[in-house]
């Protein structure tokens, strides 16, 4: 059985999105501060179980608010559009 966990994390500022802490397989785990301004951060998780013949995959994404202005955060969002992450 073979298993992989790969995780990308984004940041949206006003200036628009940033890269975060990633972990790939290939590469490890590189840890990277959160900007300051960051109004909204998300993280992409990716699982890849094989055994055998049979494959799955579990594809998550969580979303943490880091303003307390909503409609800013909204506003952000719409001019930036959504993060393009790599894994």
């Amino acid at each position: 059985m073979t298993a992989s966990d790969e995780w990308e994390e984004m940041h949206l500022t006003l200036d628009g999105w940033v890269n975060g802490s990633l972990q790939y397989d290939s590469t490890g785990c590189i840890r990277v501060e959160w900007p300051s301004d960051r109004v909204l951060s998300v993280k992409k998780s990716v699982c890849h179980v094989t055994k055998g013949d049979a494959s799955s995959d579990a594809v998550t994404q969580e979303i943490f608010f880091c303003h307390d202005d909503k409609d800013l955060v909204i506003n952000v969002l719409i001019r930036h559009g959504s993060p393009r992450f790599s894994v």
